[in-house]
């Protein structure tokens, strides 16, 4: 009987050594699979001294050592259940658990000193072990770690994908059963009856924990053994080809070739060019066999890089949002093997509802309102439709009306504030399997770089609609203008005809007003005395004004009109300068102004607009002593150059301020301060003055310093406005009259 427990756990530790070391030559990176590989080897151990410990074959000190081994290991491989059931679960390895691991390995550690295991008896078929006073540590630590392993896989396998959920269920029922027997028949059983021979059952009891891991790999792919099972027969049958295929080469030839001299420096060169050849087949040859294996074994199978190369060549070639779903849902469908493959896209205060995929499935915005409230609220990234609690009735629902399987939520996390933007929903696999850790694993990885490129595509949506949106504002505001601009041309017109039949009925009276003063001004009437002549000027003056308004807003009418024109004359500039200024005198003199003006001599004659030029001069020399206080001085002066003919009239009067400067001499403009002076102005004069001037090609002077004066003038150039530069003054009128 001793033989048979000594053949079961030998089978027993190779059998878990053979599985930790497959599972961590898969990969070796992670911290479960080695976990797993201490497990396996701890086990291997203690099953072997478990055996050793409990046998009366051997002495007491070799018993010793052998259950002090037991207790070590043990512990240790109980230990390591339950960091790796944290492990399955996700849960992280944080500080606390490292410091409780730590003091739990010195406490199983210092088993194999006497104080757990003190010593042995041996006696006949009698065997008993004398516990030191550390036992009552060891074993209340030992139940403490077995129950929080249980706990950790009863709390959390909630949380998982359905397929793990059920390989955890296989590992806590084998491991509950499998410990609770060890426990039973190597620590419970011999302490009541003082009998250790129970102790070589629980070689029977652990082989519990081997079926039921084994169980759980291969079933429900824990560590997806078939993946490697099949992939070795891929490689021993690539292996196994070349091998033969290189000795029947090498034998024919040698046979045929050199007679059997297989040292001779041809045979060898040969093989190795034989060898040669099978090491360069090797890969396509193994291509082939896995190509065979992914179809028979493996219809689910892809190339995960390949897949996501793929896949980021999609997202980097299109930022338009339907282009891009869609592209991206063909590739997930086709490398997943999914029977369809869908993106919804959460709606915001900018962006719509939609459903993007390679199904045609018709969902109700009551549908996606629920996808999108009862996903988010269960609060796990992937929803498996097994995974949806009992009570989100309606989801359940949804999901099996559509033949969904698993939906994925993309969300953002801005300044903390996590946000839905959409999700992605799978049907069923083609092959009738379930989504397995490493197509989670990938579609969450997808998931990351699906939220950046959807984000991008959105905005770059959104910079689209609002540019539509701005152009067709722009549209129609232009139309409006438009409409609007065409309503003002129309008012312009009227105003501008208003203008003009005003001005021309109001001229008419005014300039028999006008005669008649002069008339009584000069006696014609009987004789004035001062002062009936002053109320005269007075008069006189005024109406004048309103001769040049008269005559300002007829100009300003005829451009508009585009009837603004200049008749140019013969004109002597002195004379009309003289006659203007002459008028204002009196203006002067009552406000106690000095008006210089000096008449050149021997003026020439210029081809001018007489009257136009008179209301220039007037304009520029009335402004002056308006805007100079009483007690100012006016200066004007008209000189002749070489080339040119300039006028100005300088005051010292009140300026105009530099900022304003640039907006003279335009339409109805006038500076605040000239505003303040003289509220009943128009801003016409400046604006006609210049556009006088420069119809008839002279340029317009001005320059000034608010509080102490300005100038304001014109200058010609004589080569085209000189009647006849040498010709004097009285010859030029004697040829005029003739």
């Amino acid at each position: 009987m001793l033989n048979g427990y000594v053949f079961v756990s030998i089978l027993l530790a190779i059998s878990f050594i053979i599985l930790g070391l497959i599972t961590y030559i898969r990969s070796p990176e992670r911290l479960i699979n080695r976990v797993y590989l201490a497990f396996s080897i701890c086990m291997a151990i203690w099953l072997v001294s478990n055996y050793m410990g409990g046998s009366v074959d051997f002495d007491k000190n070799t018993a010793l050592f052998t259950n002090r081994l037991l207790f070590v290991f043990g512990g240790l491989a109980l230990l390591s259940v339950f960091i790796f059931s944290r492990l399955l679960v996700g849960k992280k390895i944080n500080q606390k658990i490292r410091i409780f691991v730590a003091s739990s390995c010195v406490v199983i550690l210092l088993s194999a000193t006497s104080l757990v295991v003190k010593s042995v008896y041996i006696s006949g078929d009698t065997y008993s072990i004398n516990f030191g006073l550390l036992s009552n540590i060891y074993f209340p630590l030992l139940i403490f770690i077995l129950v929080f392993s249980i706990y950790t896989l009863v709390r959390n396998r909630k949380y998982l994908h359905s397929g793990d959920r059920t390989a955890i269920d296989t590992v806590l029922i084998s491991t509950g059963i499998g410990i609770s027997l060890v426990l039973l028949t190597n620590v419970v059983l011999p302490s009541i009856f003082d009998n250790y021979q129970l102790t070589n059952i629980g070689s029977f009891s652990s082989s519990i924990l081997i079926f039921g891991f084994a169980y759980a790999i291969i079933k429900h792919r824990l560590f997806d053994i078939r993946l490697i099972v099949f992939r070795s027969i891929g490689y021993i049958f690539s292996v196994g080809l070349l091998v033969v295929g290189f000795a029947v080469l090498s034998s024919i030839f040698s046979n045929n070739l050199f007679e059997n001299q297989t040292n001779s420096f041809l045979a060898i060169a040969l093989n190795a060019v034989l060898l040669t050849i099978a090491i360069l087949a090797y890969p396509p040859l193994k291509k082939f066999f896995d190509k065979i294996t992914n179809k028979y074994f493996f219809r689910d199978a892809y190339d995960p890089q390949e897949f996501l190369d793929e896949l980021n060549k999609n997202i980097v070639s299109n930022i338009e949002l339907g282009i891009l779903l869609r592209h991206t849902t063909n590739i997930i469908q086709e490398n997943l093997k999914s029977s369809f493959c869908q993106i919804f896209i959460h709606e915001t205060d900018s962006v719509p509802m939609r459903v993007v995929g390679t199904d045609e499935s018709n969902y109700t915005a009551g549908e996606l309102a629920v996808i999108r409230d009862e996903v988010k609220q269960i609060g796990k990234r992937a929803i498996v439709t097994d995974d949806i609690p009992i009570d989100a009735k309606e989801l359940k629902a949804v999901f099996t009306k559509h033949n969904i399987d698993l939906a994925i939520h993309l969300t953002t996390n801005s300044y903390g504030n996590e946000q839905t933007i959409a999700y992605i929903i799978f049907g069923a696999k083609k092959s009738g399997n379930i989504y397995s850790g490493a197509d989670l694993k990938i579609i969450d990885i997808i998931a990351d770089e699906l939220v950046i490129a959807i984000q991008n595509a959105l905005r770059f949506e959104e910079i689209q609609e609002f540019n539509v949106t701005l152009q067709k504002k722009v549209n129609d505001a232009t139309a409006k203008l438009r409409r609007t601009n065409e309503k003002l041309k129309t008012l312009d017109e009227t105003k501008d005809e208003f203008i003009s039949m005003a001005s021309h009925q109001l001229r008419t009276p005014l300039t028999s007003v006008k005669g008649y003063l002069s008339m009584v001004l000069e006696g014609d009437a009987g004789d004035v005395n001062d002062n009936q002549r002053k109320l005269l000027d007075q008069a006189f003056v005024s109406s004048q004004r309103m001769v040049y308004l008269i005559a300002d807003l007829l100009n300003v009418s005829r451009l508009r009109t585009g009837k603004f024109v200049v008749d140019a004359q013969p004109t002597n500039l002195a004379d009309v300068v003289e006659g203007e200024i002459s008028q204002l005198i009196e203006q002067a003199r009552a406000k106690d102004q000095t008006l210089v003006y000096e008449k050149p001599a021997g003026f020439p004659i210029l081809l001018l607009d007489e009257t136009k030029i008179r209301q220039v001069v007037m304009n520029f020399a009335d402004n002056a002593l308006f805007y100079t206080p009483n007690g100012g001085k006016i200066n004007i002066s008209l000189t002749d150059d070489k080339n040119h003919i300039y006028f100005a009239v300088k005051d010292n009067g009140i300026g105009v301020p530099k900022e304003e400067q640039k907006h003279m001499f335009t339409k109805f403009y006038r500076a605040k301060n000239a505003r303040n002076a003289r509220p009943d102005g128009t801003g016409l004069g400046l604006f006609m003055a210049k556009k006088v001037i420069t119809a008839q090609g002279g340029n317009i002077l001005f320059e000034s310093m608010e509080g102490k004066g300005s100038t304001f003038g014109f200058s010609f150039n004589k080569k085209h406005l000189v009647a006849d530069e040498n010709q004097p003054e009285e010859m030029a009128e004697t040829k005029e009259d003739k």
